[in-house]
This record gives structure tokens, C-alpha cells and sequence, in this order.
């Protein structure tokens, strides 16, 4: 009995300490599937932010180049800010009589809207046969308009051209673009004798001398004050182009200027075109030739 009741003892102790050893293997098994049992969820790396380039006038103006007028036929000196570039040139307004008017985009690098427009104001005038501020420009090719900014003009022999730079734009890293337009005359008309500078006439005008409301005439008129009796008031007009090209003329800027036609009144001398601003009255009739036509109006009796 004792030595089986000692057996039974010692078998007793080795299952007391078996079984603990048995839990703690079982437990480390169970966190070890459970560590690698479950995927663990990870963070995705951060996108690498694309740092955004600065504007160059590469990149504003594709395409653009050296800025080199003399090429594209015109005739007078003219300069640009250091480094500008340009588009090429293309024609936006020409005919019969009209200005030919072109345009192109310009970029000027390392500078501001200001600094541009200080640069043509302190140059153009400045240069070889230089520039003369202006006020208006003949965007459509006839109709002289209120540049709205800075423009200037070039009289000093041979065709007469027109310049003007505006829709400026700072795109920032001191890159500015703006539009450039230059126009230039059509050949002067060979007038007659009765258009030598005088008391009564006029060269080289864009509106009727002394009337209002504004009457627009064909580009480079020259115009000869008339008169007749009974009220009779007019002027004789020597206009570049045709007969066609001056009526074409007439017909479209007469109404931008705000002039009507109407049916003939007694005001009118030329039955077949006349036309009405407000109070005011002409008529005319161009014939078969542009270098002596006529504008007239019978005046009211005083």
C-alpha cells in the first residue's frame, strides 16, 4: 500500500505540472494563429505632389518666336522689351480702300503690365522716324475708333500706320502677353487740284470737317467745302479705291456711327441715299469714281 500510495503521488505531481505546460503550449498556439491568422491592414504611401511649373512665355505662347516685323512688310522702326516673343502675324481687316490691320500675340518675360506699357511709351517715340501718340485706330479697316488705351501713329512719309498693344495679361513669374495691331494705309488717292490745301479743304481726314454728328468718310479722304443756292451745303470728297468701295463703305459705317437711311425728305439732295442722325440730315451720290464725289444737304432756312 505505501509504495503504491507514493506511485500514486508522484503520478499525481507529474499531471499537476504536465498540465500547465500543456496550457501555456496551448495558449501560445492559439496567439500565434491568431497573430498570423488575421492579415493586418497597412497605409498606403503618400502620391508625390507634382510641384507646378512657372509659367514661361514658352509656355504661354506656343509657337511663338522671335518677333521680327520687317519680314511680314513692315516699314518702320519699332521695338519690343528684352527677350519678347511673338506669334506669327496674321491679317485681320484689309480691302479696296481700307487699312490693312494685322495682329499677333506678344510675351515679354522678367518684367510687369506696367513695365510693358512704360517701355513703348519711353521708346517708340524715341526711335528713327518715331512715333506719335494717337487716339484712335481703325480696327475693322475703315471706321476710325477710340483706342480705349495707349496707341500711336506714324505720318512721316509713305503709308500711314497705326500701332496699338492691349488685352495684357499677368500670368505671373513676370511673364506678360498682350495683343499687338498695326495698320497700315492704303495707297493715298491721286486727287485733282481742287483739293490742294486750301482754306476750304482738307487732306488725309477719316470724317466730314466740322459736322455734327460725326460723318465717317473712307479712310485718307480729302474733302473741298461747296456750296449752292437755295441752301445748298456740301462738300466734294477725292477717296482711295473705287466707286464700289466707297459705297460699301458708306453703307456699313454710316450706321455704326448712328446714321439712318431714310426715305428722301426735303433736306436731302440725292434722293436715293439719305440718311438721318437725330436732327441732322445728308445725302450723297459717288458716281462711277471715287476721286470726286459728293456729299450734300439743303440747310434749313434761317
Amino acid at each position: 500500500m505505501f509504495r503504491n500510495t507514493r506511485h500514486t503521488r508522484r503520478t499525481a505531481v507529474c499531471l499537476l505540472l504536465l498540465v500547465p505546460a500543456l496550457l501555456l503550449a496551448t495558449a501560445c498556439a492559439t496567439s500565434s494563429t491568431a497573430a498570423t491568422g488575421t492579415p493586418t491592414a497597412s497605409t498606403p504611401p503618400l502620391p508625390t505632389a507634382t510641384p507646378t511649373p512657372l509659367p514661361t512665355c514658352a509656355s504661354a505662347v506656343p509657337g511663338a518666336g522671335a518677333i521680327n516685323l520687317q519680314s511680314q512688310g513692315f516699314i518702320y522702326p519699332i521695338v519690343f522689351p528684352q527677350g519678347s516673343v511673338g506669334t506669327a502675324p496674321q491679317k485681320t481687316a484689309s480691302g479696296t480702300g481700307l487699312f490693312t490691320v494685322s495682329t499677333f500675340t506678344a510675351c515679354s518675360p522678367n518684367t510687369t503690365t506696367g513695365g510693358v506699357q512704360s517701355f513703348f511709351a519711353s521708346n517708340l517715340g524715341a526711335l528713327p522716324h518715331g512715333w506719335i501718340p494717337a487716339q484712335t485706330f481703325p480696327a475693322d479697316g475703315g471706321l476710325m475708333v477710340s483706342c480705349g488705351t495707349a496707341c500711336w501713329w506714324n505720318p512721316k512719309g509713305g503709308p500711314l500706320y497705326y500701332l496699338i498693344f492691349d488685352q495684357y495679361t499677368d500670368l505671373g513669374n513676370g511673364v506678360i502677353t498682350y495683343r499687338a495691331r498695326w495698320a497700315a494705309s492704303p495707297d493715298f488717292p491721286n486727287c485733282s487740284s481742287n483739293y490742294n490745301p486750301g482754306p476750304s479743304t482738307a487732306q488725309f481726314v477719316f470724317f466730314l470737317p466740322g459736322y455734327t454728328p460725326p460723318v465717317p468718310l473712307p479712310p485718307i479722304s480729302s474733302t473741298a467745302a461747296t456750296s449752292a443756292s437755295g441752301g445748298v451745303r456740301g462738300f466734294d470728297v477725292c477717296s482711295p479705291g473705287t466707286a464700289q468701295s466707297v459705297s460699301a463703305f458708306l453703307t456699313k459705317e454710316l450706321p455704326a456711327t448712328g446714321w439712318t437711311k431714310v426715305a428722301s425728305t426735303a433736306a436731302c439732295i440725292y434722293t436715293a441715299q439719305c440718311w438721318t442722325n437725330a436732327s441732322a440730315v445728308i445725302s450723297w451720290n459717288v458716281g462711277s469714281a471715287p476721286l470726286n464725289w459728293t456729299i450734300a444737304w439743303r440747310a434749313p432756312a434761317p
